[in-house]
């Protein structure tokens, strides 16, 4: 399994874990297109800073590795890493690249 493939599923885990603290019909879809923060997005910050330390926690687990996904650099890029699933999986898979090697997956 690649890394990337790897961080997707984690990605999912966390968003089950959001989607058991929604009201019913307001589930999150696992698709990368689906819209998480900003206009039309379908969660608000306490949402997203849930989904995102989630995240890191399931990232720690699996990388042995501690990120902080909410830093400067991803604050300051024009189109936010946190705008849907796919552009959050690829800021994360950016971000697992730079702090843990590619032999400490799994």
């Amino acid at each position: 399994m690649t890394r990337e493939a790897i961080i997707l599923r984690l990605v999912h885990e966390a968003i089950d874990v959001v989607n058991e603290g929604l009201p019913p019909g307001a589930a999150l879809e696992k698709a990368p297109e689906v819209t998480l923060f900003g206009v039309d997005g379908r969660l608000d910050s306490l949402g997203l800073v849930e989904l995102l330390a989630e995240t890191e926690v399931r990232l720690e687990e699996e990388f042995s590795v501690s990120v902080s996904l909410v830093n400067d650099k991803a604050l300051s890029q024009r189109n936010s890493p946190f705008r849907s699933v796919g552009s959050l999986v690829t800021y994360v898979t950016d971000v697992v690249a730079t702090e843990a090697p590619v032999s400490e997956a799994g």
